[in-house]
């Protein structure tokens, strides 16, 4: 009974403003705190001069500029759920302290309270500039624990912009009050903000999905809760509970303020579209702080400049299929066409059907009128896309020969005005054993980076032939296979040992290679950080304690002979680096 008490009085708190008295019963009903904005508000605003001056000067791309103006039309609501537990008071979050187009930034140690108050600031800043209904719910009380602090009114747990029957003037100093003189303390109950949060999404659902519109939902936090999983592992609750979303309207984005390696392996698995994952339907990103995510979106797409613009526009969860892809695998040239057009806001000529100089060059045009911005991986202010590294990794002759699709006109999956063309599915490029005529091939690096695996049509049986084979198709460097070849390498040349054992969906479709071309021309300390965090991508994917239960025996094996090799590997190449 004290539960349901709870759990009631909870669900009041979501279900009416939380610092305004209950009005009389003659009167209607009080707005709701997570409701979205009233449907006037809702119409796709025009931006205006202060706006776009606002943008510009942030850097925004063209393209991301005229989606900020339909932000509120496809998002009406905004939900943000703020870690205040006595955990985020650990110094192991960062922050960067400079513009975003500058060439040095500083990238700052500070508590991961402090790393999540400087993300959310900029998005209710973000919030307030645009008309944006967001509402902010902090996982407890706010207390100000600090000596001869101002105390906090407790009805400041919860916090809202633009919500119906509320003032900006009392509510925006209130939000920033909080924000400034909270300091964590107590437990982390995000599993019953979680629950309480989706009984109030089914009923506005209804009238939401008619809309074809969406809630992004952030969850900014150091990732650990204190909630009571009844013996269930912390994996399975979680789980449990962001499944009871499928179907509704709404997307994740989990914003890990904190650099525990555990941490991020514990929420990738749920991302990673693996068994004991999260439904394919629920949108659900997880992004790191600006330069650990830049790393991410490196290994897979470094011809991008992953900027800080697009990180916060990832933060606030307006998340398509390409974008949510970029830390994930390398982009299709369909989906390179479309983001492309959706970065810059106009058309492009497709880089399909013997038009693959044209897409460079009018990618060239049309970059050139757009800001640079300061890169994290090479440490230099560069433009948005890298046109040579692009060539090198797609190529135009490979390109040329993939065959054409007109355009079919359908829904756009992107907020511009320029509808992305369509054509039949295709395969991200080979890094670089996988190939096929119509896709683009990755030219620099192939020729060292690539130590085919001999198809005798023979697959080992034993443990030993499939050890035997690994050193000499790919760990040792011949002729006498006793030395090990170069973590570059190995990391680039990985998929072709799948072809050694039978083939299993796990392999197919789980894994996505590395472009060889990440591990070079970022000088010493970029090549360090880049290789780290590929290691670290591949111990959530090769790990005994992460593969699934029906792998084959030498499947198993070989996975378990490929994690040992990288894990000598990454350490002969540490010791080489402090020695230098």
């Amino acid at each position: 009974q004290q539960q349901q008490q709870q759990q009631q009085q909870q669900q009041r708190r979501y279900a009416s403003p939380p610092h305004a008295q209950q009005p009389p019963p003659q009167q209607p009903p009080r707005p709701q705190p997570f409701a979205p904005q009233t449907a006037a508000a809702t119409t796709s605003p025009s931006l205006t001069p202060a706006q776009i001056q606002y943008l510009q000067a942030l850097g925004f791309p063209s393209g991301l500029i005229r989606a900020s103006g339909a932000i509120a039309q496809q998002h009406p609501l905004r939900v943000w759920l703020l870690d205040n537990g006595a955990k985020m008071t650990v110094t192991d979050a960062h922050i960067v302290r400079s513009d975003y187009t500058t060439n040095d930034p500083q990238r700052e140690p500070v508590t991961r309270w402090h790393e999540l108050v400087d993300c959310v600031s900029f998005h209710t800043d973000f919030s307030v500039r645009f008309g944006l209904p967001t509402r902010l719910a902090l996982l407890n009380p706010p207390t100000n624990n600090r000596p001869y602090g101002i105390p906090i009114p407790s009805e400041h747990q919860y916090l809202s912009l633009f919500q119906p029957g509320k003032n900006l003037v009392t509510e925006q100093p209130a939000l920033q009050q909080t924000l400034r003189q909270a300091w964590p303390s107590g437990p982390t109950p995000l599993l019953q903000q979680l629950t309480t949060l989706r009984e109030y999404i089914v009923t506005l659902a209804p009238k939401l999905t008619a809309r074809n519109q969406t809630v992004p939902i952030v969850i900014a936090t150091q990732g650990t809760f204190t909630d009571d999983t009844r013996g269930q592992p912390p994996g399975v609750a979680l789980r449990q509970v962001l499944q009871s979303f499928v179907g509704l309207p709404v997307n994740f984005v989990v914003r890990l303020c904190t650099d525990q390696e555990a941490t991020f392996e514990f929420y990738n698995m749920l991302d990673a579209h693996r068994q004991g994952s999260l439904d394919d339907s629920l949108q659900f990103d997880v992004l790191d702080d600006f330069y650990n995510e830049a790393l991410e979106v490196y290994l897979h797409n470094p011809w991008l400049c992953y900027s800080m613009v697009l990180h916060r526009w990832r933060e606030m969860g307006c998340l398509t299929a390409e974008i949510d892809s970029l830390d994930e695998r390398a982009l299709t040239l369909t989906e390179l066409h479309a983001f492309c057009e959706f970065l810059f806001g106009v058309a492009l000529p497709s880089p399909q059907g013997g038009r693959w100089q044209a897409f460079l060059q009018a990618v060239q045009q049309v970059q050139a009128r757009e800001r640079q911005h300061f890169n994290p991986v090479v440490k230099r202010v560069t433009p948005w896309i890298s046109v040579a590294l692009l060539h090198s990794i797609y190529g135009g002759a490979a390109a040329a020969a993939a065959p054409h699709v007109p355009p079919q006109q359908q829904q756009s999956p992107f907020p511009s005005a320029v509808p992305p063309p369509t054509s039949a599915p295709q395969h991200p490029p080979a890094y670089p054993h996988q190939r096929s005529p119509t896709q683009a091939t990755p030219q620099s690096s192939q020729s060292s980076s690539a130590a085919a695996i001999p198809n005798t049509g023979k697959k080992p049986t034993t443990s030993s032939e499939l050890n035997m084979a690994l050193e000499q198709s790919w760990s040792k460097q011949p002729p006498a296979f006793t030395q090990l070849q170069p973590l570059p390498q190995l990391l680039s040349t990985l998929k072709a040992t799948f072809d050694l054992v039978e083939s299993h969906v796990y392999f197919e479709t789980k894994f996505h290679a590395f472009s060889p071309v990440s591990f070079s021309g970022g000088g010493a300390h970029s090549t360090y950080s880049v290789l780290k965090k590929a290691v670290r991508k591949m111990r959530l994917f090769l790990h005994p304690d992460k593969l699934p239960k029906d792998l084959t025996e030498l499947q198993a094996l070989l996975c378990q002979s490929l994690w040992n090799t990288l894990s000598e590997a990454w350490d002969v190449y540490e010791n080489e680096q402090q020695q230098q």
